[in-house]
């Protein structure tokens, strides 16, 4: 029987710590840049109202909400226009092969439960 990858291995293969770290460096680094951009009065963005719950103890109501939300959803796309085609790429590539292979193994485990008959199969309420 093939012996199955374990997590740690798939984390020493291919280091996504690395690339998450990476990630939020660039995005702490272009963070108040991001903020102007989206914050300026012709921003589209401030035609936007966000949803917010009426409560008697919420005394805060920050108007830049909305803009913080925006600028948090865009760690990924921050970071990945600072590396060219080439570095895109790969980078993904990396990142689809140890999320892949982190589902696999997390797959097999399941599996290997299931028949060692440690956990019932899912849907059988006999």
């Amino acid at each position: 029987m093939k012996k199955s990858t374990t997590i740690q291995e798939l984390q020493k293969e291919y280091n996504p710590q690395e690339i998450i770290d990476a990630v939020e460096e660039s995005f702490q680094k272009h963070r108040a840049k991001l903020v102007s951009i989206i914050g300026h009065s012709d921003s589209p963005i401030l035609n936007y109202n966000q949803n917010q719950q009426i409560s008697f103890l919420e005394t805060d109501q920050d108007q830049n909400t909305i803009i913080d939300e925006v600028v948090e959803s865009l760690k990924d796309a921050v970071y990945f226009m600072t590396l060219n085609k080439k570095e895109r790429t790969l980078i993904t590539q990396r990142m689809r092969s140890y999320e892949s292979g982190y589902v696999n193994a997390i797959l097999k485990r399941i599996n290997y439960f299931e028949c060692s008959g440690n956990i019932a199969p899912v849907g059988n309420n006999v």
